[in-house]
């Protein structure tokens, strides 16, 4: 049966109070819990608390609370395998933090073998999963934050490249130099019908475009995750167009996607938006919105638009009502898909 003496050691935390140790002691009366509060202190397992002289009011008196006193760590050992780590890590930020070392201590050393030994391997570039099984043999080492945490604290780069989840996309043959980017699923799937239908006919409400990107909602607002993609692309010089569900939620969507990749351009495909509002007018804005937080530079937004379209989208929105993307449906939406003669006719 464990003893009260190893309870109180395994006991987290500095301190301990007279009540824990009476649970823990479990003494039968008050006589049998002066006698093991005596023990433990003759063995130096406890010491009263500093500042903390308050007693229980009983005769004898007893402490209320009482300081663990744990023995040093030998940390030679640990100095030692400190000392033996490569020049490229921080051994000196080690050496004064032993503690820390101790944290990190599964993720450093299998670390310190493979660049002892296979360092060479660190010239090829490969994905995040992929370095960390050839080094931990564990493919989400690198998805964890305390792996980081070392890799920041020896300011180390292992030659990754990130794989964010793929965007589902439709690029059109020939030069990709404007892509539009739309919030929901149904109508990109709709847009890439009509292109395969006609593959001549790419320009949509008279502007050409080379291609049609699924957003799916705030997904595209993963910080740089149009940025990522361009890269993909390699393509020299594109920029993108945006097109969501006009409502406080799309046009938040819209502006954080650009904070979020602001080394690419893109801007809203104002023809689509106006061809909602003139749909719109149609059915008098009968849909309804609830709980929608309006996003704080909206006025960015409507400044792109006519004072007469955004004082329109201004009182549209305010009055609780918006106007979902699935208003343009697929006969609209083909009625719009021209060739490029058409559209620049």
């Amino acid at each position: 049966m464990e003893s009260v003496q190893t309870k109180i050691a395994n006991h987290k935390g500095a301190f301990i109070t007279l009540d824990e140790i009476s649970s823990l002691a479990a003494a039968s009366s008050y006589d049998g819990l002066c006698e093991t509060v005596s023990d433990l202190m003759r063995s130096g397992l406890l010491k009263p608390a500093g500042k903390d002289r308050s007693t229980n009011g009983m005769v004898p008196p007893l402490r209320l609370k009482y300081r663990i006193v744990r023995p040093k760590r030998d940390n030679s050992a640990e100095l030692l395998e400190i000392r033996s780590l490569l020049p490229v890590f921080s051994i000196s930020g080690y050496l004064q933090q032993p503690a820390l070392y101790r944290k990190h201590r599964d993720i450093l050393l299998p670390l310190d073998h493979f660049l002892k030994t296979r360092k060479q391997e660190l010239r090829q570039v490969m994905s995040e999963n992929e370095r960390a099984f050839s080094i931990w043999h564990d493919e989400k080492m690198l998805d964890s934050a305390r792996c980081w945490n070392v890799l920041r604290f020896n300011h180390l780069d292992l030659n990754t490249y990130a794989t964010p989840e793929p965007f589902f996309d439709y690029l059109c043959n020939g030069r990709r130099k404007v892509l539009l980017v739309l919030e929901n699923k149904d109508i990109w799937y709709t847009l890439r019908r009509l292109m395969l239908e006609k593959p001549e006919n790419r320009c949509l409400f008279g502007v050409e475009i080379d291609g049609i990107v699924l957003g799916e909602g705030a997904k595209a607002a993963r910080p740089h995750a149009l940025e990522e993609y361009a890269a993909l692309l390699q393509e020299d010089c594109f920029s993108f167009l945006y097109f969501g569900d006009l409502d406080y939620s799309g046009i938040g969507i819209f502006l954080s996607v650009r904070e979020a990749s602001p080394n690419v351009k893109i801007s809203p495909f104002l023809p689509a938006y106006r061809a909602m509002l003139a749909e719109g007018r149609k059915s008098e804005y009968g849909l309804e919105h609830s709980n929608q937080k309006e996003p704080e530079k909206i006025a960015d937004f409507l400044s792109l638009f006519s004072p007469e379209e955004a004082d329109e989208i201004t009182q549209l929105l305010a009055s609780g009502h918006y106007i979902p993307q699935e208003i343009l449906n697929y006969p609209l939406l083909k009625e719009n898909m021209t060739s490029r003669e058409a559209g620049h006719a």
